[in-house]
């Protein structure tokens, strides 16, 4: 199967009657870059036609340096002014004048691959771990076998992956770029590294990933001028092929800018309407339970709420569903979800990284009846791999002026079982 739809591909064999002055050896009308049909510099070697599992390292032995390293983030390479930005330059073989398009646009093949990816999703892509699904579609669609996408958890976290396909532990603690060092590392939309280059990545990748023998795309999806995901691609795309003379980092630049409009829906948008959680230890959150029992005493018509969410059992079922993405950054996403429906009763607590607590004021009862209810549905919304029939594990108590020692309470809820919702 090629890698155009049908469509786009009668478009391009009805254009592609030969004109005078047209040439199908790599250089199409009005360009002015030269392309092997491979779509890879001269010389460099093929990549590997077998896809690796989403998160599999290829079958591949680990090297020793597979343990997870954290490189400085002030160490970042940054782009040369001969690197090729932009577009990828290649000159060589001729052209397969069926495939080989001549005035298809840039920005019409990125709308295929985009519309092709979408069809091929396991449900409605409207959740925040949807990219995940856009980046294992894209690299089905282009032949890529090493790849990651990188996303914030929030506006001041650094890119780091979040999901990825066969590149070793190393590389995937490595690639962390903080949002201010994007537009020296990839000044443009889409960098493009041949294989003498990607040793200036050594800060980003494992010393196996940077002497690789293949070229690299880095790629910069932005929405309204703000960068949404960063798309690296670590082997050559072997369906490229068929977008000569298309530039490849032209047609990546394209699909970048449809990603970013989704992700922003999808994800950013959501996380930020959250509510912003105030985070304590677990000592402070006890000792402010305290404090606030007192206030409960001395005021009517108020009470105190507590509650408790168990957010392992989530994550791990989510990540089940989803097997592309890094397991640590789907816990971190369900954490910031839960935290940002308690951020509503009062100050949270993470218990050992499993559990989150939480206390605060209420005036109403129906707070108390339907916290629960309401993380399900937050949590449903932001992933749909959540089945409708999970049971969250929630608990919430009311604590009055007619209670005893609200520590007690609280501790009950931050270590002891509880009931699914």
């Amino acid at each position: 199967m090629g890698f155009f739809s049908r469509a786009l591909r009668a478009k391009i064999e009805t254009e592609q009657s030969p004109r005078h002055g047209d040439s199908v050896h790599g250089h199409s009308r009005g360009s002015d870059r030269t392309q092997t049909p491979s779509g890879r510099p001269a010389g460099s070697r093929k990549p590997d036609t077998a896809h690796g599992e989403i998160g599999s390292e290829n079958g591949k032995k680990k090297s020793s340096e597979d343990d997870e390293i954290q490189a400085p983030v002030n160490e970042l390479p940054t782009a040369s002014a001969s690197d090729g930005l932009g577009t990828a330059t290649r000159t060589g073989a001729p052209v397969d004048e069926r495939i080989a398009p001549t005035d298809v646009q840039a920005s019409e093949v990125a709308a295929d691959l985009w519309n092709r990816i979408r069809a091929g999703l396991p449900h409605d892509p409207g959740g925040i771990t949807s990219i995940g699904y856009m980046f294992r579609g894209m690299l089905d669609e282009l032949g890529v076998t090493r790849g990651a996408v990188l996303t914030q958890t929030s506006e001041t976290t650094p890119f780091r992956v979040w999901a990825y396909c066969g590149i070793d532990p190393t590389t995937r603690s490595r690639l962390r770029i903080p949002a201010d060092s994007l537009r020296e590392l990839i000044p443009r939309d889409t960098r493009y590294l041949p294989p003498e280059e990607r040793t200036g990545l050594s800060a980003l990748l494992s010393n196996r990933e940077s002497n690789y023998p293949e070229p690299a795309f880095l790629t910069v999806a932005r929405y309204m001028g703000e960068p949404m995901a960063v798309i690296a691609l670590l082997t050559s795309p072997t369906r490229l092929s068929e977008l000569v003379p298309l530039g490849a980092a032209d047609v990546l630049s394209e699909f970048a800018a449809r990603l970013a409009d989704h992700v922003y829906r999808s994800r950013v948008r959501r996380l930020r309407a959250l509510q912003e959680p105030i985070f304590l230890s677990e000592v402070d959150l006890l000792r402010t339970a305290q404090e606030l029992s007192l206030r409960v005493r001395e005021e009517s018509g108020e009470y105190l709420l507590l509650a408790a969410v168990d957010i392992d059992d989530i994550s791990a079922e989510i990540d089940a569903q989803i097997p592309c993405t890094d397991a640590h950054r789907v816990h971190e996403a369900v954490g910031r979800v839960v935290s940002g429906v308690l951020a509503e009763v009062g100050d949270i607590c993470s218990v050992s990284g499993t559990r989150l607590a939480s206390c605060g004021f209420m005036e109403s009862n129906h707070a108390e009846k339907s916290l629960c209810a309401d993380v399900h549905s937050e949590l449903q919304s932001c992933f749909p791999e959540l089945p409708s029939t999970y049971q969250v594990r929630c608990r919430t108590a009311r604590y009055t002026e007619d209670d005893g020692d609200v520590t007690q309470l609280l501790k009950a809820l931050m270590y002891g079982p509880l009931a699914d919702a």
